[in-house]
Formats: C-alpha cells, structure tokens, sequence
C-alpha cells in the first residue's frame, strides 16, 4: 500500500492512498441459485432428528412479484420464525426473523451444484455480543421433494457446536411442480 501526501498552495493537506484490488467478498448471484429458493414454494414436513422435538411444517412462497422467497417456521406460535430470501444486487441475501427476537443478515458464501450456504453480514436487535444467533445455514437440496436446512448458532462470533438440521419432505409434490411451471 502505498501514500501520497500533498500540501497545496492553500495549505490544505490531501492524502491518496492506493490498494491492490481484492475482489469481491462473496461470490456472484446467478437466477439459478435464487429459482431454487422459488422453486420450494408450498408446504413441507420437517422432521429435526431430535427425538425430542415432533415432526413440523415449513411453508416457502414467493411474494412482491416473485423477487423474494419467504420460509415460515412454527407458524401461529410464540416462536413463529420467518426468514426471507432475496437477491440484492449482486448478491444471494437472507434475513432470518427469529425467536431469540435479533435479525441476522446473512450473505451466499457458497452457491455449488447441490447447495447455499449463508453466513453472517450482520445482526440486527443484538441484545450485546453474548447472545446467542443464528449465524450460518446451508440449504442442501436432496431432490425436488426433498431438502435439508442446517442452522449454526453462535455466541461471541463462535459457532456453539451442535447444528440444528430440518430434513424436509415436500407434503404435496404437486405444489413444487406447479410453482416450477408458473415461474
């Protein structure tokens, strides 16, 4: 890196300051990686693997024209999540609306043949560093009717452990055709 300092005739001092170019941050958005999203559209069985929790629905549909998807989690609940999927310039971005009340953005860091995984741009309603969000989750895409979702929470910028993976099962396998062919 390398500076320039210049005292003009006025006595102001100005200061240019060159960088090597590091490219982009995150990889390209291509449409293909954001049709998958919209191709999930309908209702979804979700079993946790967690013996503990009983099996549950995922909901994905398009709104505002078809420029972001929606994916909505325990829904009429108290920990009714919602996490919206959009593309944002050149980019592939969510916003996961969460139970533990904070918004993590989150930006595509991989886009391959079978799956996006996000992670953490930043959140929003951080009650202090301590606290517990949501700050990385793949989407692996098993088949048309099936998928699976790994979330990584995270404290102090440090992923906790154990994920929290939803394998998902297409209720109505006609739902996602139609969705495919109306897009």
């Amino acid at each position: 890196m390398r500076s320039l300092l210049v005292v003009t005739s006025s006595g102001l001092l100005l200061a240019t300051v060159g960088c090597a170019a590091t490219g982009p941050k995150y990889p390209t958005m291509d449409k293909a990686a954001f049709d998958r999203f919209a191709a999930l559209q309908g209702t979804w069985q979700a079993n946790f693997g967690d013996a503990d929790m009983p099996p549950g629905e995922f909901t994905y549909r398009t709104i505002a024209n078809g420029s972001a998807v929606v994916e909505t989690v325990f829904a009429g609940g108290p920990s009714e999540m919602i996490t919206v999927i959009r593309p944002d310039d050149e980019h592939l971005r969510l916003t996961h609306y969460c139970a533990a009340t904070n918004q993590p953005h989150l930006v595509a860091t991989s886009v391959t043949e079978d799956s996006v995984t996000f992670e953490t741009d930043h959140v929003t309603n951080h009650a202090h560093p301590g606290a517990a969000y949501m700050g990385e989750v793949t989407w692996t895409f098993l088949g048309p009717e099936t998928v699976r979702t790994t979330w990584y929470s995270f404290v102090d910028d440090e992923w906790t452990g154990t994920p929290l993976s939803f394998n998902l099962t297409r209720k109505d396998a006609s739902e996602g055709a139609a969705a495919v062919l109306a897009g």
